[in-house]
Parts: C-alpha cells; sequence; structure tokens
C-alpha cells in the first residue's frame, strides 16, 4: 500500500511541476484538472488501480506540457506512459482525422484507457462554462461511445451520460424560460 500511495504522490508532484505555469480558460491552475480527474476515478467512479490512477494525474503531459513519453516510462513504468499516451492526440494530424483517430485509439484501448477518459470527459463536464458546454457535451458523448460494451465501466459511463442529461435539462428549462419573458409571460 505504502509503495502504491508513494506512486500517486510522486505522480502528483510530477504533473504539478510541469503544468505549472499553465492555466484553465477560466484562470485556474491547470494542474486543479488533473487532480480532479484522478479524484473522479477514485471516488465517483470506485477505480482502484494505481497504474490507472497514476496516469490520470498525468494523462495530458505529453500533449500540454511537451513532456516526453520516455520521461513518463522512466520515471512510472510501461503501463502508465502507455495509458497517458492513449490520451494524447497526434496533433501532426488535421483536426478532423485527429479526432476520429483518437476516437479509435480510445476504442482500441483497455478498460483502464477509457476510464480516464470517461473521468476526463465527467471533469469537463462539470467544468464548463456555459460558452464550452456544447463542445464538452459532445466530447462526453463521445467517451461513452468509446467505452461501449465495457462491462467493467458501466456505471462510469452512466454517471457521465446523467451529467450531460441534467444539462441538456437545465438548458432546455433556461431555454423556455427565456421564450416565456420573450412573450411577456410571467414567470
Amino acid at each position: 500500500m505504502a509503495e502504491e500511495f508513494t506512486a500517486i504522490q510522486e505522480a502528483s508532484s510530477f504533473a504539478a511541476f510541469h503544468h505549472r505555469h499553465q492555466e484553465r480558460s477560466d484562470g485556474t491552475p491547470y494542474i486543479a484538472h488533473p487532480f480532479r480527474v484522478c479524484l473522479t476515478l477514485r471516488q465517483v467512479f470506485g477505480v482502484d488501480d494505481i497504474a490507472t490512477l497514476t496516469a490520470s494525474l498525468l494523462h495530458d503531459l505529453i500533449e500540454d506540457a511537451g513532456v516526453d513519453y520516455d520521461d513518463i516510462l522512466a520515471r512510472f513504468g510501461e503501463e502508465v506512459a502507455d495509458l497517458v499516451a492513449g490520451m494524447t492526440k497526434d496533433m501532426r494530424l488535421r483536426e478532423e482525422i485527429r479526432e476520429v483517430a483518437y476516437d479509435e485509439q480510445i476504442k482500441a484501448g483497455s478498460w483502464k484507457l477509457k476510464a480516464i477518459k470517461l473521468a476526463d470527459a465527467f471533469d469537463n463536464l462539470c467544468d464548463s462554462d456555459s460558452e464550452k458546454r456544447e463542445k464538452a457535451v459532445a466530447k462526453a458523448d463521445r467517451a461513452i461511445a468509446c467505452a461501449e460494451g465495457e462491462e467493467k465501466l458501466g456505471d462510469a459511463s452512466a454517471k457521465v451520460q446523467g451529467v450531460i442529461n441534467d444539462i441538456r435539462e437545465a438548458e432546455f428549462a433556461q431555454r423556455m424560460l427565456e421564450e416565456a419573458r420573450a412573450e411577456g409571460g410571467e414567470v
């Protein structure tokens, strides 16, 4: 247990160091996102696999922080490095090709990779503002599709779908409220 906890501590420090100058679009430190993805995996989805939790903390390092696969491999081992690589889009490709290739990469991956993707989508849904919500919902729908048929992830997929449904219901209610106000009706 202590060895496993050490891996999580080391991954937390490594990710925090490499994301130290980055911010989310809302101005919060970027590192909050990988931490929330890890917490979502553990606390919401019930994942206790150390490699999955460790990779979740590191999942954006190759794509967003310029960390090399080999650096992750040397520090955290092949399984974690492969999971992080699986969460990395090939930015050399045009966007429409890149997104399809990325979805196929997730679909072909292990349940662990799909779990990280679902937790990533879950966090982005919960963290998105109204301007980015439609894009976050579309990405979450794709993450659910990638995890389809993975028995271990049925509950996780359902939880992400529940957030999507809540967002859509809230948006519908907001539109109805706006229409009623525009028509001069009482609200």
